[in-house]
């Protein structure tokens, strides 16, 4: 059962990455692990210990995909509480590099507020199109905010280092006459 399950869940994931229009590059950055790791996961060659069923359970509720009972069952999701009511968007002009060693990659996401238990279905269905509507202008908006000012944003960052590397390089000097005072036979106070 659990090898049939791993390959049925890894094509589910794979239809609804294609579906979406996203590459397993794409997915593996979003998900936070290597192209390699995906390609893994969507031929079904992940186990059910706990950190592959982990991984794999957090593909799954990033994506926000339907799935089956036995499906929740294998990865222990709560189905009551499924999908999450977050929404990622993720867009790869974000990521950019800020020195020769690293990229920096923003990722927006917008949190629907709990419609109360009590609401009308119309109600909630009105409070999901306000979401929708909602998200793609909150979203948009941060992100063209982004796109304007990645360059100084960049530059931040590398202030902030700069800084944070003249304090660190103040304390190794401390640190270092104190060694040589100790090691020349000078207490130290």
């Amino acid at each position: 059962m659990g090898d049939e399950m791993s390959e049925k869940i890894g094509k589910l994931i794979k239809e609804h990455r294609e579906s979406q229009r996203m590459t397993s590059a794409e997915l593996a950055t979003l998900a936070g692990v290597s192209q390699g790791t995906i390609s893994n996961i969507e031929n079904g060659r992940f186990g059910a210990r706990k950190g592959s069923i982990e991984k794999v359970r957090q593909i799954v509720t990033l994506l926000q995909m339907d799935i089956s009972d036995d499906v929740a069952e294998y990865l222990f999701i709560d189905k009551d509480k499924f999908p999450p009511t977050k929404r990622v968007v993720y867009n790869d002009e974000m990521i950019f590099d800020v020195t020769n060693v690293t990229r920096a990659l923003i990722e927006i996401s917008t949190r629907k507020k709990v419609v109360s238990e009590d609401a009308y279905p119309h109600e909630k269905a009105h409070a999901d199109e306000v979401y929708t509507f909602e998200s793609d202008v909150v979203i948009n908006t941060i992100m063209d905010y982004l796109k304007d000012n990645h360059k100084e944003i960049g530059q931040k960052i590398l202030d902030n280092l700069r800084f944070k590397s003249s304090k660190l390089l103040e304390i190794y000097k401390k640190y270092d006459q104190k060694e040589k005072g100790v090691f020349n036979g000078e207490e130290e106070n």
